[in-house]
């Protein structure tokens, strides 16, 4: 009669060795769809965030209307005016009036690069008595640059918000890159199109254009 074997102890060492490989494989497997579960995640987040800026952008841009900004500490500005690469300010209607009421809804717009944060900021009003803007709000992470360029007709695209004129002494200066500069001409007028790019860090060079005609 025989009796049952059971394992040896060889064998129960191999036995438990592969019982460790296939644990370690199964972990690193889920260790791995995690990580890729959480960029694409963080991927998702980022377009979602970069969606609503440009959308927030181009309604302030279909937005513009071509009213001079006075601030109201003997300043005035464009419809339109870029600051560098760092911001952009517009002239709006349309928008929603703080308390309610009746009116075309005037307010100046001005977008911001703070740090690498994109920032917007809204005043209520296109004349002193209306109150002063409020605090920038965070709209996209990761923005290094705010490019603008400008269509007008017989010109085309030209770098800026305003067409540049002839140079005079008193108005000349020096660009490193370019040479001989023109400020940008105080108007009230607005160009045919605008196109505003946006160089981030995660997502490259995004240009958003608005036709205004």
């Amino acid at each position: 009669m025989s009796r049952a074997r059971g394992l040896s102890l060889i064998e129960l060492v191999v036995a438990l060795a592969v019982f460790a490989l296939v644990a370690t494989m199964g972990l690193q497997a889920l260790t791995g769809t995690l990580r890729v579960r959480d960029r694409l995640h963080a991927q998702a987040e980022a377009a979602e965030d970069l969606g609503v800026a440009l959308s927030l952008l181009r309604s302030d841009l279909s937005a513009l209307v071509p009213m001079i900004d006075r601030p109201g500490d003997g300043r005035s500005g464009s419809a339109l005016a870029a600051d560098g690469a760092r911001g952009i300010a517009m002239s709006l209607a349309g928008q929603a009036r703080i308390g309610g009421g009746a009116g075309p809804g005037l307010a100046r717009a001005t977008w911001r690069i703070e740090g690498d944060m994109l920032t917007r900021s809204l005043r209520p009003t296109l004349s002193p008595s209306g109150g002063g803007a409020s605090p920038g709000m965070a709209v996209l992470g990761g923005v290094t640059a705010l490019e603008v360029r400008t269509h007008w007709p017989d010109l085309g695209w030209i770098r800026g918000t305003q067409p540049r004129t002839a140079a005079t002494p008193a108005t000349r200066e020096t660009d490193a890159d370019s040479g001989p500069v023109v400020r940008e001409q105080y108007s009230g007028a607005l160009p045919e199109a605008v196109e505003v790019t946006l160089v981030t860090r995660d997502h490259g060079r995004i240009a958003l254009v608005e036709s205004l005609r």
